[in-house]
């Protein structure tokens, strides 16, 4: 796994801020969606030669293999609105920032983030340790970039 690192202080400092920074209204969320739903479907990616420059990449399967999606949009993507919550085995972040994977968990219980840092990425998420016993594997519902 290649990645940056990164003071605590500065990534909860980045986490805090895209938490608390204010959600677009539902009618513009909803035609984000759909035009992230309409360009995301419409491409196909096979492998990690698919992910372009710029973008942040996932895949169903170890080793950028299996269905695939992508975002390069900022701001906050549930995985659940385009049917890909809990699906996310591998990562390429192929931008300049960094971006925050999230496994959302019920109160009072806080929210996991594994963070993957510009051009950072993760073959399979099966091997990385997730806090409290586990993996990461199959457990994100949200992205952050």
């Amino acid at each position: 796994m290649r990645y940056k690192r990164y003071t605590t202080a500065v990534f909860a400092a980045t986490v805090a801020a895209i938490i608390t920074a204010p959600m677009t209204s539902p009618a513009s969320a909803s035609t984000t969606m759909k035009a992230q739903s309409a360009s995301a479907s419409a491409v196909i990616m096979r492998d990690a030669s698919d992910c372009p420059d710029g973008w942040v990449c996932v895949w169903e399967w170890i080793g950028y293999e299996g269905a695939g999606k992508r975002w390069r949009e900022a701001g906050r993507h549930n995985l659940g609105d385009v049917g890909w919550r809990d699906r996310i085995t591998s990562i390429w972040n192929r931008t300049d920032v960094l971006v925050g994977m999230v496994n959302s968990r019920s109160w009072p219980q806080g929210d996991e983030i594994l963070p993957v840092g510009p051009g950072g990425y993760y073959y399979d998420l099966g091997t990385e340790r997730y806090p409290g016993g586990g993996t990461w594997n199959n457990k994100i519902d949200r992205i952050f970039i």
